[in-house]
């Protein structure tokens, strides 16, 4: 760009209004040189730009969980599924503000952040190959259409009956969609799961939409 300049002032000094021959091929050149000097440089940009991208996106899948997660993780590890089901009844009453009623009912499903519901979600899904986890029990619960057929798919329910947390599978044997069922001991019927959750268009549900 300087040659260019240069050659265009020198020009100018020389009262030109047109370049000669040859300094139109210096011209010429230069342009090219400095077309071709440009996109070199826009072509390192984009990759160094990638790269940090790519760098920036491990740093934040390998970013250690939340303390608040770190008791379901430990039980989902070491596949203790029962004890995973109860820290993450546990952890919806503490994310709804809801420990003293010990429910969360439609007004309070709503305080759980979509960020929490989707990484207790991931979870689940991690630890168990895909098999357990919300994700799965809203594509069933939204194929069924409602909660005695839900029940029936995900093994929560057996001869018309629904069973309670007592008659639980807690191995990967289980159907697909059998955990987590977040309710209260008794009656799998009553928990907020089948409730407030899974149900089409409830504002916890949303958060799953892919």
């Amino acid at each position: 760009m300087p040659l260019i300049i240069g050659i265009i002032r020198h020009s100018i000094r020389k009262g030109k209004n047109i370049v000669s021959p040859k300094e139109t091929k210096i011209l010429l050149l230069s342009l090219i040189g400095s077309s071709i000097l440009l996109a070199l440089f826009i072509i390192l940009g984009v990759k160094l730009f990638n790269s940090y991208q790519i760098e920036n996106n491990n740093q934040f899948s390998e970013a250690p969980i939340d303390i608040k997660f770190e008791e379901l993780e430990t039980f989902l590890a070491s596949k203790d599924f029962y004890q995973a089901d109860v820290a993450t009844r546990k952890l919806m009453l503490k994310l709804s503000n809801t420990q003293e009623d010990r429910w969360i009912d439609k007004n309070s499903i709503i305080k759980i952040s979509c960020q929490d519901i989707l990484i207790i979600d991931k979870l689940w899904q991690d630890y168990s190959d895909g098999k357990f986890g919300f994700s799965q029990q809203k594509k069933i619960y939204l194929t069924v259409g409602n909660n005695e057929k839900f029940g029936n798919q995900v093994g929560w329910r057996k001869n018309n009956k629904w069973l309670s947390t007592d008659d639980l599978s807690y191995t990967t044997d289980a159907p697909l969609g059998h955990l987590p069922s977040v309710s209260r001991a008794g009656l799998l019927s009553n928990g907020w799961l089948v409730w407030y959750f899974l149900p089409s268009m409830s504002p916890a549900e949303m958060c799953l939409k892919s």
